[in-house]
């Protein structure tokens, strides 16, 4: 019956709940709790996630003045950063779990069950997550739930080396076991460590496309993912989570502004973002992660040889066709229907 639906409906796909497995029921008779642990805990986690990309940046930059007009609190803000900062943080399993308390509040679904049999656990992926949002929040969930869903797939994610220096936001990085994004740090990941790597390929510029109702994906002119790919022989997994753009809403800064050339300049965002109430307390939204098919890569060079261009260009064409397939067929049930994906 579903089948002869879909069919009708031009196939579209379902959805599937993500059900944490923390605390799955909650302790008999104890539904407050369960509540207190499940909806408030959830708000106010997410809340503080989007308040440190305000705060932490903000108390940098303000750090000169704080120590000249209160030297001691000032210093002992100070100390605490750079502790912050130093402290040997690294991969910490449990970590990534407590994120499942979040899945109820954002209403986490996926289509994971229907592509999980075409995803080899002998063989190498890059996850690559679109959209990138204003705030990340969905990356951050997203640890928690691939943790959830299958363990062996887990792998590490990819940071911008400014977030090594941003103090707090560096530790949860870490214990989510991100490393740098960069080329040679992610190309070892996945040959030397046989690791998967998560990615957001939008990248800084898709920060600045990042708008309620509005679904991007900032790809037209870049191929370094498609290199790497390549050269690693890992196949890329599309995953495009619906929701994501819908938690903030930020003033208008094109891409290609003032703001948006230093931002990709420097690798951090500067831009001014709201939510409920005109604060950084994010909009209620569902987050569904829909995974496209694994887009395998083409032959890889042999070490020094050039990647061939038009071999990259089909593999780039064969990723987008993926990820608009999935977009497409998955839009209905994660509640945007007439949505169009942007490729720009």
């Amino acid at each position: 019956m579903t089948e002869e639906v879909n069919e009708k409906r031009g196939g579209e796909g379902s959805l599937e709940q993500v059900i944490p497995d923390i605390w799955p029921n909650g302790p008999k008779g104890n539904h407050l709790a369960r509540w207190l642990v499940f909806k408030a805990a959830a708000w106010v986690t997410v809340t503080c996630c989007c308040v440190l990309y305000y705060v932490v940046p903000l108390t940098l930059i303000f750090m000169p003045l704080m120590i000249y007009l209160a030297p001691k609190a000032g210093l002992t803000v100070l100390a605490f950063c750079a502790t912050s900062v130093l402290w040997p943080s690294s991969d910490w399993p449990a970590f990534r779990r407590i994120f499942q308390h979040l899945f109820g509040v954002l209403n986490v679904r996926t289509n994971f069950h229907d592509v999980s049999p075409r995803i080899s656990r002998q063989s190498r992926y890059i996850y690559a997550l679109h959209p990138h949002a204003i705030v990340p929040v969905h990356a951050l969930t997203w640890c928690a739930f691939l943790d959830r869903m299958d363990r062996r797939l887990y792998g590490v994610g990819g940071m911008a080396n400014a977030i090594y220096f941003v103090p707090i936001i560096c530790n949860i990085f870490r214990w989510l076991s991100n490393i740098s994004a960069s080329y040679k740090t992610l190309k070892k990941a996945i040959t030397k460590d046989k690791k998967n790597v998560l990615l957001l390929p939008d990248g800084i510029a898709g920060i600045y496309y990042s708008r309620p109702g509005v679904h991007t994906a900032v790809l037209k002119k870049r191929r370094g993912l498609f290199r790497l790919a390549t050269e690693t022989g890992a196949s890329i997994l599309p995953v495009y989570c619906f929701g994501a753009s819908d938690m903030l809403d930020q003033a208008v800064f094109d891409c290609d502004s003032f703001v948006g050339r230093v931002s990709r300049k420097f690798k951090v965002s500067f831009t001014v973002y709201w939510g409920q109430f005109g604060l950084p307390i994010p909009f209620p939204v569902s987050l569904s992660y829909v995974f496209g098919e694994p887009v395998a890569p083409p032959k890889a060079a042999r070490e020094g040889e050039e990647v061939d261009k038009k071999a990259i260009e089909d593999f780039y064409d064969r990723y987008v066709a993926s990820l608009r397939n999935a977009f497409d067929k998955y839009k209905a049930a994660a509640g945007y229907p007439d949505a169009e994906l942007q490729v720009v």
